[in-house]
């Protein structure tokens, strides 16, 4: 019987001393692996103190353009703009732009009548070769001249006579070729080209229209550029030094 007892009292006091072995291992357990709310693992009790490790995140600096976001309502403005109209009196013989098509610089968009100036343009270039011509002759008669007064047949006079009408002459061909030029400036009124790229507006002329070089009156058709293009808008006087700044 007292054998029986202390055998029981033996697995009595193991089975204590196992209790308490596994609730300190389990508590130890549960302190080291304690979490904070966003899963990082907590620090130690203890830690914060004079002598604990604090954590921190880092990240590395680096220079950038802030952005300046400023918001105004504005109107879209074109850069250029014009209105197409005759430079001389002729009649519309073709129409090369409709309402609304885009044209680029240099495309032509009206052709007029030409015939009455080509007419003066040849008729001045005939004039100029005829002038051409005589110029050459009195050129001759001058050096004819000097050669027969070295000799003794002729004065003085007849000398600066020829000479006289071979500036004459040389006067009169440079007014041709003015005329030559005008007539081909005049000439070339009669097309119409796009002055740069954009698109058109309302078509005022047709085939056989009578047009009449004048700055006022209805244009034969507006030229708009669209690339690029400019927008205009107000600012509040806090808003404009930071966008200047910009």
């Amino acid at each position: 019987m007292r054998r029986q007892t202390l055998a029981l009292s033996l697995i009595v006091l193991l089975l204590v001393a196992g209790g308490g072995w596994w609730w300190k291992a389990r508590s130890a357990e549960g302190r080291s692996g304690a979490v904070t709310a966003d899963g990082a693992p907590a620090p130690a009790r203890g830690a914060s103190g004079a002598g604990g490790t604090q954590l921190v995140g880092v990240v590395t600096a680096q220079r950038r353009d802030v952005p300046v976001t400023v918001e105004a309502s504005g109107t879209v403005t074109p850069i250029n703009q014009v209105d197409i109209r005759a430079q001389t009196t002729s009649t519309v013989r073709d129409v090369l732009v409709r309402d609304g098509q885009t044209v680029a610089k240099g495309q032509p968009l009206f052709r007029f009548d030409e015939r009455a100036d080509r007419a003066n343009l040849d008729k001045a270039r005939a004039q100029l070769a005829r002038d051409k011509a005589s110029l050459a002759d009195l050129q001759r008669q001058y050096e004819r001249a000097k050669d027969l007064l070295a000799q003794k047949f002729v004065a003085q006079s007849a000398v600066d006579t020829a000479l006289a009408n071979l500036e004459a002459g040389r006067s009169l061909v440079d007014g041709d070729a003015a005329a030559v030029q005008s007539a081909t400036v005049a000439l070339s009124y009669n097309e119409i080209r796009a002055p740069f790229g954009g698109r058109a507006g309302a078509v005022n002329a047709w085939p056989g229209s009578l047009v009449q070089a004048s700055a006022t009156g209805s244009p034969l058709v507006n030229i708009v550029q669209i690339d690029p293009i400019a927008i205009s808008f107000n600012l509040p006087e806090t808003e404009l030094a930071p966008v200047l700044d910009a």
